[in-house]
């Protein structure tokens, strides 16, 4: 009976030895079929199912590395197409830009003319210069002042538009373009319909994060059109003749979420008849956040 026990007792530990590793080469495979995170499997044995081991593990890296490269891919994708649009200034703005500099010079408006020539400069500058992607929140709000400064001289004193920022904020570090498009979008979607309006700036800290606010008094937008705004690239059409570059609501949100994760990025808010108002969601970044390569 002892040898009996012995035997069935040798045979359990035997049968485990062998299907133990096999077990848990299975729960990986289960894991890693449904996209989890999987450590490699320790090689403890030489034999066949250690060979097994040895094969799942360089599989298992090669997948990695497949998956990273393609996250890669997919971040320079979106990097190159906003370089893209950032370098194809809109021509319908510039061209009648430059046609209302021209009418300033007939009208001998000097002082006009000066502060336009100024403001297109500045814009142009601010918009080519590649040394950061990340810009003070300062020099994003000198680059609306400019651009609003412009529309102004075209367009009269309907546009009106005002920044309202504590000066505490001014320091930290957003993406470069993040506001401009959200200022023309109010402009395009809310008050050019309605032939005039007001646009405000403002934001403040809240648990970490760096909040903006773009408000209009327009005509709002509807349920449906709202929904699109973050998801198609607008536009085109109408807007098209104020629009300083091709870059779109749904590629700034996208954009932000791809730096600093999805908790972060657009909210729009509207009611016919009532304004719109579109929230900035950034972490809190500092100029030493940014050369430390701090992004979350």
């Amino acid at each position: 009976i002892v040898w009996i026990i012995m035997l069935l007792i040798s045979a359990y530990l035997l049968s485990r030895s062998f299907t133990h590793p096999i077990r848990r080469f299975v729960e990986k495979m289960d894991r890693l079929n449904n996209f989890e995170v999987v450590a490699k499997l320790p090689v403890t044995r030489m034999d066949e199912i250690g060979r097994l081991t040895q094969s799942y593990n360089a599989m298992l890296e090669r997948i990695q590395s497949l998956l990273q490269k393609t996250k890669n891919a997919e971040e320079q994708k979106k990097e190159y197409e906003l370089k893209m649009l950032r370098s194809q200034i809109a021509p319908h703005f510039l061209y009648n830009t430059l046609a209302c500099i021209s009418s300033l010079a007939k009208q001998q408006r000097i002082d006009e003319l000066r502060d336009t020539i100024r403001s297109l400069v500045k814009l142009l500058s601010f918009s080519f210069d590649k040394q950061s992607e990340y810009v003070s929140l300062e020099e994003e709000l000198e680059g609306l002042r400019m651009y609003m400064h412009i529309q102004q001289v075209r367009f009269g004193e309907q546009y009106q538009f005002r920044i309202d920022i504590n000066p505490d904020l001014l320091q930290y570090r957003i993406l470069k373009l993040t506001l401009q498009p959200l200022v023309e979008n109010a402009l395009f979607h809310g008050l050019t319909p309605n032939h005039g309006g007001l646009i405000v700036v403002n934001g403040g800290l809240r648990k970490g994060i760096l909040r903006l606010y773009v408000r209009d008094n327009g005509i709002g937008i509807r349920q449906e059109k709202r929904r699109r705004l973050l998801l198609e690239n607008q536009d085109g059409g109408q807007g098209s003749m104020y629009r300083f570059t091709g870059i779109g609501l749904r590629n700034v949100h996208e954009r932000i979420r791809i730096h600093h994760g999805e908790s972060y990025g657009l909210r729009i808010g509207s009611a016919e008849g009532a304004g719109t108002v579109v929230r900035v969601d950034m972490p809190v970044l500092t100029e030493s956040d940014e050369r430390l390569g701090i992004w979350r």
